[in-house]
């Protein structure tokens, strides 16, 4: 049995994360109006950069399945975000391959820029103590959603976790 004031506490932190998200949801909204862009593109675009080059290995960085990638590399082809190129071994020469053409930069610094500035105005509103805990207190929150589940690797040795209920 839960006493009624851990009950009262979890559901408040759960309310505040559902704040968080839909926070999150709003600046990923505010990107897609500046840029242009819908996430899931801008998510291709990032992936590219990083070296992935082919439809598979951006579904693999994405989590998009490799046809949604597929469409979605067409999508920023026909936009100039992105350009098509052989591999220097395919005899063929089929330009099966993609790279980060100057556009697709423009467009991924722009989403950045908002980004800046949108975190860059919080930090002022809330201060620099406060922004200094918000940050440690990120970082221990996204650390256990990570790692504290058994899903994405070992939870840190110093902290208990006890997120393992919620795959039940």
């Amino acid at each position: 049995m839960v006493p009624a004031s851990s009950l009262t506490g979890i559901l408040g932190l759960t309310d505040v994360l559902g704040r968080v998200g839909e926070a999150g949801m709003a600046l990923t909204h505010r990107i897609e109006t500046v840029t242009g862009m819908r996430a899931g593109e801008l998510q291709v675009l990032v992936a590219v950069e990083d070296g992935a080059e082919h439809p598979r290995a951006i579904a693999a960085l994405t989590g998009q399945l490799p046809e949604a990638a597929e469409v979605t590399v067409k999508a920023l082809v026909a936009r100039g975000l992105l350009g098509r190129h052989a591999h220097p071994a395919d005899p063929s020469g089929e330009p099966g391959l993609v790279h980060v053409t100057p556009m697709g930069t423009a467009a991924l610094e722009q989403a950045e820029a908002v980004q800046i500035r949108v975190v860059d105005a919080l930090a002022r509103t809330i201060g620099v103590e406060r922004t200094k805990d918000l940050s440690r207190n990120l970082t221990v929150l996204a650390d256990v959603l990570e790692h504290g589940n058994g899903l994405g690797g070992q939870p840190h040795p110093d902290r208990p976790t006890h997120l393992r209920t919620i795959e039940a």
